[in-house]
């Protein structure tokens, strides 16, 4: 136990210690959020793209296919990974066409516009 605090704190001075180009941290293709939006008083989405797009956040993933989220969404330069919701996932594995309409709905109507979504 008091081996593995020691390596803990020598590492930590040796990141202290090491100029920004060597943190592994600076060496990711982007910084990437999850947003959810289950909650009693969820922040307009363009808000909080903005906030992503403040903070240098390159990539998001969405629990849901909201429109609002979405649109919001369009033409930001974010990429973003769209979740499929829990319950949708028994009826998309056993259909072919419902799980093509369900993309056409949630996925391709946003990315295959100018300027669109980029997932």
């Amino acid at each position: 136990m008091g081996m593995m605090v020691l390596l803990q704190f020598l590492l930590v001075v040796a990141l202290s210690w090491a100029p920004p180009s060597c943190w592994w941290v600076c060496r990711v293709g982007g910084i990437g959020v999850n947003w959810g939006r289950e909650s009693s008083d969820p922040l307009p989405s363009s808000l909080v793209v903005g906030m992503l797009k403040a903070n240098n956040i390159s990539r998001v993933r969405v629990f849901e296919a909201e429109a609002e989220v979405m649109e919001a969404l369009s033409g930001n330069g974010l990429k973003v990974m769209v979740g499929i919701p829990n319950s949708m996932l028994k009826p998309l594995s056993f259909s072919k066409s419902a799980a093509e309409s369900w993309v056409h709905d949630n996925v391709t109507r946003y990315s295959s516009k100018p300027g669109g979504v980029f997932i």
